[in-house]
């Protein structure tokens, strides 16, 4: 019998304040979709632009 387990990515916290600080240093700008100044997770919602390796973000 094989078990699944669903886990859910979390970014790593400090990958997360540093994206919202990006997005509001470019000024929020409506192209990057599913970008937030309020947490979120960039890596579990794919963000645009935004690739990630497990819960840490590798490029932009």
């Amino acid at each position: 019998m094989i078990l699944a387990s669903r886990v859910r990515a979390t970014t790593d916290p400090p990958d997360v304040l540093a994206l919202e600080d990006q997005y509001r240093a470019l000024n929020n700008p409506p192209q990057l979709k599913r970008w937030r100044l309020d947490g979120g997770d960039p890596c579990g919602e794919s963000w645009m632009g935004v690739s990630c390796s497990g819960s840490s973000v590798i490029r932009l």
